[in-house]
């Protein structure tokens, strides 16, 4: 997943991406934690929510999942928001969050 959105990032198809990623990672993922920091703008924070927004001129998307970012074989959920409101409470939040994280 890492080197696939690094390649779209290099092929622009994708504009930015940072991430918020909870602090237990750098202790339980050592490699793709290093990998995240090498990649990307990237915080750490206490954070369990596992939402990712995405938007250009048309459209303002709020992707809400149940699943973690490890290969796990259950049944997960998500939920898409295309509501301008929801999108804007989301982006709020997560740059809110992302500015108390840490390096």
């Amino acid at each position: 997943s890492i080197e696939a959105l690094k390649n779209r990032l290099d092929k622009k198809q994708l504009l930015s991406f940072r991430v918020i990623i909870d602090n237990r990672v750098k202790t339980m993922s050592p490699k793709p934690f290093q990998m995240l920091t090498e990649c990307f703008d990237y915080r750490c924070s206490s954070i369990h929510a596992k939402v990712a927004l995405l938007w250009n001129d048309q459209w303002n998307l709020s992707i809400v999942t149940s699943q973690n970012a490890t290969d796990n074989p259950k049944l997960e959920r998500g939920i898409i928001f295309t509501d301008k409101q929801v999108f804007q409470f989301d982006l709020n939040d997560l740059q809110n969050e992302f500015k108390r994280g840490t390096t």
